[in-house]
């Protein structure tokens, strides 16, 4: 029934296999999730389900896809992962405008998904790693946001986010790669730690922002969707105030002057936005190679 699409009726009643695992099928998902053991893959057949997805088993569980790869499992309402270990497949899953996936274990791998809601992943996870792979996540407030942790790593791979994304400073590291963080309501990318981000493209709405001192961040290969500089979404007032070094293909940025909350590379470029009695401040020693011109009226 659920890997031939033979039909069978019994009394008039369509019998529907919801799940399988191995050779065994269960006509329902709670009747198959309460007989998976550590190490199982929990198949669920193409369809529409309103449910929750408890998976609290070191287990594999795969949604049916289409010869295209398409995913055919819909889900209606949360995905919550609380076994270490557990690895989630080819899910669509919308739980409208409440959070979509809960977190709270470690070494998680969600990959081929599809996550809708309020919140996309929220709330914490403990050590070890969570990984995001080849998966669409989209919250109309915060994309992936995890409040708290011990230690542990993020990794993003080939990935499209919307909302509001953010680690606990408890979190060691985040590496980002292949990925697109897509316009929504919330355009925010704050980090608490350290942060390795590859061939990514934000939107031009974007703010990739700091939240502690002395954090290091790399960009290679990363682009903006409208072709403008990567430094239009960085905010620049957290290398020169918090301590932050970004280095973006392969050359650190370095912030000379502020001019109140506006953060300029150079010193000539703050002078020459000066307007008449702002005061332009020094914010590192420098080593002029050129006359810096200061114009009348302007004080630094």
């Amino acid at each position: 029934i659920a890997e031939m699409g033979v039909k069978v009726e019994v009394d008039g009643e369509p019998v529907i296999v919801e799940a399988v695992i191995g050779d065994t099928g269960y006509l329902t998902l709670q009747d198959a999730f309460a007989a998976a053991k550590a190490g199982d893959t929990l198949v669920i057949t193409a369809g529409s389900y309103t449910t929750n997805i408890n998976v609290n088993k070191d287990i594999t569980v795969v949604g049916q896809t289409d010869a295209q790869g398409n995913n055919l499992v819909n889900i209606t309402g949360k995905l919550n992962v609380t076994a270490d270990g557990a690895t989630v497949r080819n899910l669509n899953v919308n739980n409208g405008s409440s959070t979509a996936g809960y977190i709270s274990a470690k070494d998680v791998l969600i990959e081929g998904c599809e996550v809708v809601g309020g919140n996309g992943f929220r709330y914490r996870y403990t050590s070890g790693t969570v990984t995001f792979k080849d998966s669409t996540i989209k919250g109309d407030v915060y994309g992936i946001h995890f409040d708290g942790s011990a230690n542990g790593n993020i990794v993003i791979d080939n990935c499209v986010i919307s909302g509001w994304t953010s680690f606990a400073g408890t979190i060691d590291k985040v590496t980002i790669a292949d990925s697109t963080f897509a316009e929504g309501n919330y355009n925010q990318l704050r980090f608490y730690q350290d942060v390795e981000i590859t061939n990514t493209v934000f939107n031009k709405e974007m703010t990739i922002d700091f939240g502690t001192k002395n954090v290091e961040a790399t960009f290679d290969g990363c682009t903006v969707e409208d072709g403008s500089s990567l430094l239009d979404v960085i905010y620049l007032p957290d290398i020169a105030e918090m301590g932050v070094k970004v280095e973006v293909n392969g050359e650190q940025v370095v912030v000379e002057a502020m001019i109140g909350n506006e953060a300029y590379l150079t010193l000539q470029e703050a002078i020459d936005a000066a307007q008449a009695g702002e005061t332009v401040v020094l914010v590192k020693d420098l080593e002029l190679d050129e006359t810096v011109t200061v114009g009348e009226g302007k004080v630094v």
